[in-house]
C-alpha cells in the first residue's frame, strides 16, 4: 500500500573502506522497511539517507516505541519527500510529547522548587535536545549536526515551539509571564510530583513491551552501534539547557539559574568533608576562600536519618538537583530578607556544583562544652529569632542541627546548609532536630540542655514564632524518630518544660 508520506529520519555514515558496516546497514533497512533510501558524499563519507512512512513515524510519536528516536527527528528541522502537510502534522505532534516531556522532566528534577521556576522556548528546545543527544551514552550523528549548529537550529524550531507552549497556557498547563517566559500551572505540578517517576518508566517500559508484539520492529541497538561506529564525530558536544530558567523569590524578583565564573581560577585547599550525599571541597578563588559543594547521587541509601526522614514523609529528597535547587531558593529567599548566608559565587547545573563563601567561625556544634552557658544562651536566643523569621517566610530549614549553625568571631550567626529547605514541611521538625542535636553535642547533660532549650524557645516566642509549632515538636511521630539518637527521657523532660 503506497503511503500518503515519507519522510527522512536522517542517515547513517558510512566510511570507505568499512565493508563490514554495509551488512548491519541491511539489517538495519530490513527492520525499518525504509520506503526510499538515498547516498552522497560528505566530509569525505558515504552518506545513507533513509526514508520513512506516516505509518512507522506516528506509532513511535503515539506510543514511543522507537525510543522516541524518531520522534526526535520529526521535531527536527526535516527532509520531506512526500505528503508535506501530514509530516508536518506529525511534527506538530511530535513536538507536543517532546515538550510536555521536557516540562515534566524539569518538574521531576526541581521538585518542588519547579513552583517558583520561569523559562523561555530556547530552555525547551536545549533541554530536549541535551537529554536526547546521548541515547546510549553516544552522538547521534543527525542530533550532532543540529546541535553543531544550535543557534540556526533553536531558530528554526522557536516559532513551533512557541506555538506550542502558547497552547499549553490555553489549556491551563503554563502560565505567560511576558517577555517570552512561562510557568507551569500548581495543579500540574501537583499532578507530575504525585507520580513516582520510577513508576512512569516501569509501565512505559511494560507498554513497549506490548507493543513489541504488534508493531513493526526496529532493531534499536543495531541502529545504535551503527551510527557510534561510522559517526565522524569523536568527542561528546554539551548543551546546556539552564541558561533561561529563573527562580522567582517571594518578593517578586528573579534570579538566575545557573551561572559559572569566568577567567577564575580555584585552587583546592583540602577537603572539607564527604559523605553519601555530597562533597564539600575549601578552595582559594583570587583572595577569597570559597567552598565548593557537589552534590553527589545517592546510591543505595543506608544512612538512618534520610530512611527515616523519606519513612516519615517529611518532604526530604535525596536527589542531587532537587537538594541543590533548594539550597540554591533559601539562599536566595533569605538573603532577601537578610539573614545571614553564605554569598554565592557560581551555580554549574550540569556538573552539580556551587561555590560559596567560606565563613569564618566555629560552628555552635563546636562551641557547646567549649563556651561558658551564658554566651551559649545568647546565641541560643538569637538561633531561636532566626528560626521564626525563617519559618514566617514559609521556609522550614529541614537539616537544622548546630552543626550547621557557624558563629563568627563578632558573634554573627549564619545559616550554611540549606539543601533541604523546603515550603512544604511541617516547621515542628526544624525545633525537635535542633533540640535533639544540641542533646547530642551537650554529651546529654541535663543541665545545659534545659539552659539552652529555654534560651531558643524565648528567642523564636519573641520573634513572632508560633508556640504550637514548639508544641508539634514533642509530637509521637517525631519522638519515635529522634530516639534512636536521644534517649526517650530526655525528649520527655523536654517536653514537660513547655508545660511549665
Amino acid at each position: 500500500m503506497r503511503e500518503k508520506a515519507v519522510f527522512s529520519v536522517g542517515a547513517l555514515v558510512l566510511r570507505e573502506g568499512k565493508s563490514e558496516g554495509y551488512s548491519e546497514v541491511y539489517w538495519i533497512l530490513h527492520g525499518l522497511s525504509p520506503i526510499r533510501v538515498r547516498y552522497q558524499k560528505y566530509r569525505g563519507n558515504t552518506v545513507l539517507h533513509v526514508f520513512l512512512g506516516e505509518k512507522i513515524l506516528s506509532s513511535d510519536v503515539r506510543y514511543g516505541f522507537y525510543n522516541d528516536i524518531l520522534t526526535l527527528r520529526l521535531f527536527l528541522p526535516t527532509k520531506t519527500y512526500r505528503g508535506k502537510s501530514i509530516v508536518e502534522k506529525l511534527a506538530l505532534k511530535a513536538t507536543r510529547k517532546l515538550v510536555l516531556k521536557a516540562i515534566s522532566d524539569l518538574i521531576l528534577e526541581f521538585g518542588e522548587v519547579s513552583y517558583n521556576i520561569v523559562f523561555n522556548y530556547e530552555s525547551i528546545i536545549k533541554y530536549i535536545l541535551s537529554r536526547k543527544l546521548k541515547p546510549y551514552g553516544v552522538l547521534d550523528f543527525l542530533v550532532a549536526e543540529h546541535i553543531n549548529n544550535l543557534d540556526k537550529t533553536v531558530n528554526l524550531l522557536s516559532n513551533r515551539v512557541r506555538g506550542v507552549l502558547e497552547s499549553l497556557c490555553n489549556e491551563g498547563i503554563l502560565t505567560c509571564e511576558g517577555e517570552g517566559y512561562y510557568r507551569v500551572c500548581d495543579n500540574f505540578i501537583s499532578y507530575t510530583l504525585k507520580s513516582p517517576h520510577y513508576t512512569i518508566s516501569k509501565v512505559s517500559v511494560a507498554l513497549t513491551d506490548i507493543l513489541a508484539n504488534i508493531m513493526p520492529k526496529l532493531n534499536l541497538d543495531t541502529l545504535l552501534k551503527t551510527i557510534i561506529q561510522y559517526t565522524p564525530y569523536t568527542t561528546h558536544i554539551y548543551v546546556n539547557p539552564y541558561t533561561k530558567i529563573y527562580i522567582t523569590l517571594p518578593n517578586g524578583s528573579t534570579k538566575p539559574l545557573e551561572w559559572r565564573l569566568r577567567e577564575v581560577k580555584l585552587h583546592p585547599i583540602g577537603r572539607l568533608g564527604s559523605s553519601i550525599l555530597n562533597d564539600i571541597v575549601i578552595a582559594k578563588m583570587a583572595e577569597r576562600k570559597v567552598i565548593v559543594k557537589k552534590y553527589r547521587e545517592v546510591k543505595g541509601i543506608k544512612w538512618i536519618p534520610v530512611t527515616l526522614w523519606l519513612g516519615f514523609k517529611e518532604n526530604f529528597t535525596p536527589d542531587p538537583l532537587e537538594r541543590m535547587a533548594r539550597e540554591l531558593y533559601a539562599i536566595y529567599t533569605l538573603k532577601s530578607y537578610g539573614i545571614n548566608t553564605p554569598t554565592v559565587h557560581s551555580v554549574d547545573w550540569h556538573s552539580r556544583v556551587i561555590v560559596r563563601d567560606f565563613i569564618e567561625g566555629s560552628p555552635l556544634s563546636t562551641l557547646i562544652g567549649k563556651t561558658k552557658l551564658p554566651e551559649l544562651n545568647k546565641i541560643y536566643y538569637l538561633v531561636g529569632e532566626i528560626t521564626a523569621k525563617i519559618h514566617s517566610f514559609g521556609l522550614s530549614i529541614g537539616d537544622h542541627k548546630p552543626s550547621n549553625i557557624v558563629v563568627s568571631s563578632d558573634y554573627k550567626v549564619f545559616i550554611i546548609d540549606l539543601e533541604q529547605a523546603s515550603t512544604k514541611r511541617n516547621p515542628s521538625w526544624d525545633i525537635v532536630e535542633f533540640l535533639s542535636f544540641t542533646a547530642v553535642n551537650a554529651k546529654y547533660k541535663w543541665s545545659i540542655i534545659r539552659e539552652l532549650y529555654h534560651s531558643l524557645v524565648k528567642g523564636y516566642l519573641s520573634c513572632g514564632g508560633d508556640i504550637s509549632v514548639i508544641e508539634g515538636a514533642f509530637k509521637p511521630k517525631y519522638i519515635r524518630v529522634f530516639t534512636p539518637l536521644v534517649p526517650l527521657n530526655i525528649l520527655v523532660r523536654l517536653k514537660g518544660e513547655l508545660k511549665r
